[in-house]
């Protein structure tokens, strides 16, 4: 089956999804899927235009994830998980990378749907990615959504969130901007057509005043201004508030002496960030 194809049936699928059953998803076993997949040069070539990333003889970070895709998506829309996936909000995401990523490989990919969780404002989805290159696992993916819904009623322990990070005094790096036909053209790409990233109009069915920025596409755009050097990393991102489109943000960031660099992205007057996260050793 071909990526394409694999990842259109994945939105038919969508589209006649019916309502959602929080509580009946919360029973739901882990599911899985699996294929090998190798890189189209001319799609990441544009990839890396639309990232703003320089040429190089190794993937970006973020492809992979890109790569992986229609298996991420073919979980999110498997007929046993009763909740839609338009309309998901990505939340929280994690790569780790050990290894520089040849771009000529084929790419033995396995992606997991966890069984869902209750959370604060929803049921949330975490998918898990990895990337095998013979055998050995070189890049792994951790990639959290949140379906929102009504206060579940469950006696199962709600996770007590983590106190807020205090916002760390970084110096400004770059800005960013982003329109809603630069949204449009990463969807396209990318193969995330989800409604609440291509109009205002489409992401007012869901509730949103606007458009909301690809939460990967903000990712990887950060990641082309840091440019880590070290072979082995996490990076960790928190999506903490919506970047609505057309919109400007600051992105500031800073090396520490331990390695770790810390890095935010500020919008508003009040600069509050849209996003927080850390490129990390490992």
């Amino acid at each position: 089956m071909s990526e394409n194809l694999s990842l259109w049936q994945s939105y038919r699928r969508a589209l006649l999804r019916p309502a959602g059953r929080p509580e009946q998803a919360l029973l739901l076993a882990p599911l899985q899927r699996q294929a090998e997949l190798a890189s189209n040069p001319q799609r990441l070539l544009r990839y890396r235009q639309l990232c703003q990333l320089a040429p190089a003889n190794q993937l970006p970070p973020c492809w992979l994830s890109i790569l992986s895709f229609p298996l991420q998506l073919s979980l999110l829309t498997d007929p046993a998980l009763p909740l839609p996936a338009m309309g998901l909000l990505h939340i929280r995401n994690q790569i780790r990378q050990w290894r520089p990523l040849p771009t000529t490989a084929k790419w033995q990919l396995q992606a997991t749907l966890d069984t869902p969780q209750v959370h604060a404002r929803g049921v949330l989805l975490t998918v898990n990615t990895l990337a095998y290159l013979q055998n050995e696992l070189c890049w792994q993916q951790q990639a959290e959504y949140l379906y929102r819904t009504s206060p579940i009623t469950t006696t199962a322990a709600i996770p007590t969130a983590l106190p807020a990070e205090p916002i760390l005094s970084l110096p400004e790096l770059a800005q960013l901007r982003l329109t809603p036909a630069l949204s449009r053209r990463y969807g396209w790409l990318s193969g995330d057509l989800n409604p609440i990233h291509l109009s205002a109009l489409s992401a007012r069915c869901f509730g949103l005043p606007a458009a909301l920025s690809h939460g990967m596409h903000l990712k990887a755009l950060i990641l082309a201004r840091l440019a880590p050097t070290i072979e082995a990393y996490q990076v960790d991102v928190n999506f903490s508030r919506p970047f609505y489109l057309p919109g400007q943000a600051q992105l500031t960031s800073a090396l520490l002496d331990n390695g770790q660099q810390p890095f935010r992205l500020m919008q508003g007057a009040q600069q509050k960030p849209v996003l927080s996260g850390d490129i990390l050793p490992i």
